[in-house]
């Protein structure tokens, strides 16, 4: 599969096809730290960043399709580890999803394997690092 064949022209989410690949429709049974997510499910969040992503590439002079794709399959892609890792944490009272970067990397590699490699690991690449800045800014707490 291509990051290309999720979205239609104008890089609009296609919500039928993404829906019928079990890996993104699991992120609708995908419960959030209620603290940080109060829109509700994995599957919510992602497709409001999705939105808020198509917001900031409108707003770029000049970027390729690739450089957009990468962004769009990025924000698209950036919480599928969650349906691995998430687990309620007893002690928080509250739900948590450690490493869901790195998971999320290995399910974006089983799906995409047919993916263009400089595409691919670049998507990776900011799958895997996504929740870095947090953990530099919130002094390493666990990931949200």
């Amino acid at each position: 599969m291509y990051f290309s064949e999720l979205f239609k022209v104008g890089l609009i989410p296609d919500t039928n096809k993404i829906d019928s690949i079990p890996e993104f429709a699991s992120l609708k049974d995908t419960p959030q730290s209620k603290k940080y997510h109060h829109e509700g499910d994995a599957y919510k969040h992602t497709m409001l960043v999705v939105d808020a992503m198509r917001e900031i590439i409108s707003t770029l002079e000049h970027p390729s399709h690739k450089y957009k794709l990468t962004l769009m399959a990025a924000a698209l892609c950036h919480d599928l580890g969650k349906v691995t890792t998430t687990f309620f944490d007893e002690s928080k009272q509250d739900y948590a999803c450690k490493n869901h970067g790195a998971e999320g990397e290995k399910i974006i590699r089983s799906i995409f394997f047919d993916e263009e490699p400089k595409l691919l690991n670049n998507v990776c690449s900011l799958v895997r690092h996504h929740m870095t800045f947090h953990h530099i800014f919130d002094g390493g707490n666990d990931a949200k």
